[in-house]
């Protein structure tokens, strides 16, 4: 009865916070420094990426405290 304390719902919103933060980076690194992807929608990404995608991957999906089958 070995349970993984992560299911694939958060495994999959993992993924999914990941490659909103890598590509968050790679649109950082390319164009020019005062360019709007570099100054404006990268920063939204990886601000997103962060402090909205990552903790929702924590959070979603917890149970509540396991019942006592042996009751």
């Amino acid at each position: 009865m070995d349970k993984s304390f992560f299911s694939l719902t958060n495994i999959a919103v993992l993924a999914l916070g990941i490659a909103v933060i890598l590509v968050g980076f790679w649109m950082l690194s390319q164009g020019p420094v005062d360019g709007p992807k570099s100054m404006t929608v990268a920063p939204l990404l990886l601000t997103f990426g962060y402090l909205v995608v990552v903790p929702v991957a924590i959070l979603v999906g917890r149970r509540g405290p396991e019942d006592k089958s042996g009751d």
